[in-house]
């Protein structure tokens, strides 16, 4: 049933209704983006080592050093 309405909602969508309705918040979004100033891949290791932290804290040491 949910699938259904889904289904209708789509079929039902006016396409070009729904990009001038959108086409501000997408131009205000292109003009004020920047981009980031990492790549982030410090951030995902400083968290892997938190993750890392956390299992080890729960699991005992994660290698056989014990």
């Amino acid at each position: 049933m949910l699938e259904q309405a889904r289904a209708r909602a789509i079929r039902e969508t006016d396409t070009a209704t729904a990009i001038e309705q959108l086409y501000d918040a997408f131009e205000s979004a292109r003009l004020h983006w920047q981009p980031p100033t990492t790549s982030g891949l410090v951030e995902q290791q400083r968290l892997f080592a938190r993750l890392g932290g956390c299992r080890q804290g729960l699991r005992g040491p994660i290698s056989g050093s014990a």
